[in-house]
Formats: structure tokens, C-alpha cells, sequence
């Protein structure tokens, strides 16, 4: 769930922690008031409820990835009958082009994703994410059972 970023009255003369929202590619803090009111929405699906990206102002320049990874399940350990977990190596990574609707409101073109569809269509296990800078494998260390 997103953390509530009504403001409050430390909003308007203070950067308050409490209501800012980390930015997609930069993970610093967007505050709220006027940095947050230049923030770009960049949608990354062309579903109402699709997925969405929050950045700076600054960071919208920032190159966007499609990255495609093929997946499959690793053996955890023996707790509990047996675990596994979800690992991932990098096949792909495609630049987006983002198609702005107004200053603050961007969308990814559809160019990306045919061109990974494309080109990885015989891949049985596959993800699509979208990264700043993507990550080689995942995950960068086994997990431990909790």
C-alpha cells in the first residue's frame, strides 16, 4: 500500500519524511508539495490499473529498461519438507521510449515489448520488469529460511 501523502502542516515549510514517496530511479525521497506536484507518472501498462512509476523531475530522463529474464525455482533447503525460491539471469534488456502525454505524465510506447516478444517468443519461463539499471541475476544472494 502507498504511504499517505495528503499533506500536513510539516509538508508545506519542512521535507517531511513521513509523506514522502521514494522515486523509481533514484530511490531518494520525492517530497511532498511542489517536488512531488513535478514528479512524472510514467505508466508502464496500458491497463487503467496497470503498473506505474514515480520519479523526479529530474530523473525522467533517466533510461528506462524493459529487461527480460528467464526464470526457474531453486532448491532452498530441507525446513519444513522443503523449500525453493526464484532465481533469474538477464537474457535482455530493450530501451523504452516514453511518449509524454503532458509535463508530469508519461506512458511506454508499445515498442519495447513487441520487440522482446519477438525475439524471446520460444523462452518457456520468462519475466518482464522494467529497471533505471537492471540487475545481472537475481537473487544476488540466497535466501535463508525464516
Amino acid at each position: 500500500m502507498p504511504p499517505d501523502t495528503t499533506p500536513c502542516s510539516a509538508c508545506v515549510t519542512t521535507e517531511c519524511l513521513e509523506h514522502a514517496v521514494p522515486c523509481a530511479a533514484c530511490e531518494e525521497p520525492i517530497w511532498p508539495g511542489p517536488q512531488l506536484q513535478h514528479a512524472v507518472h510514467i505508466e508502464l501498462d496500458t491497463h487503467q490499473d496497470g503498473e506505474r512509476l514515480l520519479v523526479h523531475a529530474g530523473c525522467s530522463n533517466t533510461p528506462l529498461l524493459r529487461c527480460l529474464y528467464s526464470t526457474w525455482d531453486a532448491h532452498g533447503g530441507p525446513e519444513e519438507g522443503g523449500w525453493t525460491f526464484q532465481c533469474g539471469s538477464i537474457e535482455a534488456a530493450v530501451p523504452v521510449a516514453l511518449e509524454y502525454l503532458s509535463p508530469t505524465h508519461a506512458r511506454v510506447t508499445a515498442s519495447a515489448d513487441a520487440l522482446l516478444d519477438g525475439a524471446f517468443a520460444g523462452l518457456p519461463q520468462r519475466r518482464v520488469w522494467s529497471f533505471g539499471v537492471p540487475a545481472a541475476s537475481f537473487p544476488e544472494k540466497k535466501p535463508h529460511f525464516e
